[in-house]
């Protein structure tokens, strides 16, 4: 693009082809940068979206600028001052963009902070009820049963006390990933408090809510916690309940 724009400049000077070049390019890729942005559920990113439809709106500008300076040489510098002043507009739109989409990420670190464990990354306790009680509406207005697997990793306590806290976090963090690997998708994982756990299977049914708690402690069993002291085997108790009632969550 550097050559070519020399080449237009220095040795044949041609300035319908270095507007082109000026336009074509840069139009390309704020389209791109557009599609890119654009949020899959843009109703939870209005930064987002607005930026997008800055990037579009200013990539078909670009594009259609060899056009206006076509269709309006006679008039080129009321052209060149349009021009001027679309970009002077765009330019303020994504400083004010910046921000917005700044604020939106400082918001949704905050989000997730308030709403995981901060050891293990899944729903802290508040949240994880909050979410199970917005399902179980549902599903009760659907006239279905919820699964609820209880989940208590075994001999936390032991594992602490032998090789450290600190493994004993690990054990937590291992669980989770070993628990994350084994469920179906859409499956909700939460910590409870201390290594008790608790998992909700949107329309699943008993049986196959057995089967996905059978298969959690078969893999947890199969596969140790890897420390420097060598593999620790874990264990988890499994209880299923079908939740059919629905309750509120109260937050104190």
């Amino acid at each position: 693009g550097l050559v070519l724009a020399r080449y237009f400049t220095v040795v044949q000077s041609d300035l319908r082809v270095r507007l082109v070049m000026a336009s074509v390019g840069p139009g390309v890729l704020f389209l791109l940068s557009a599609h890119t942005m654009w949020p899959r559920d843009s109703q939870d990113h209005p930064a987002r979206r607005l930026t997008a439809w800055v990037f579009g709106l200013h990539g078909v500008v670009l594009l259609l600028r060899p056009v206006l300076f076509h269709v309006g040489s006679g008039h080129i510098e009321a052209v060149s001052v349009a021009v001027l002043v679309e970009s002077i507009v765009v330019l303020n739109m994504l400083g004010f963009c910046i921000l917005m989409l700044v604020n939106e990420h400082v918001n949704a670190a905050l989000r997730r902070l308030a709403e995981t464990d901060s050891l293990t990354g899944v729903f802290n306790h508040r949240s994880f009820l909050a979410v199970l009680s917005k399902a179980m509406s549902v599903e009760a207005r659907l006239n279905r049963h919820l699964p609820v697997m209880l989940v208590d990793l075994d001999h936390v306590k032991r594992v602490n006390d032998t090789w450290g806290h600190q493994t004993g976090d690990e054990a937590l963090r291992h669980f989770v990933a070993v628990a994350n690997a084994c469920m179906r998708q859409g499956d909700v994982l939460g910590r409870l408090g201390g290594e008790e756990f608790a998992v909700f299977l949107p329309q699943a049914s008993g049986d196959e809510a057995v089967a996905v708690a059978e298969r959690l402690r078969a893999q947890v069993e199969a596969h140790p916690l890897p420390t420097a002291h060598g593999p620790i085997p874990l264990s988890v108790s499994v209880g299923v309940a079908l939740q059919a009632l629905y309750f509120e969550v109260s937050y104190d």
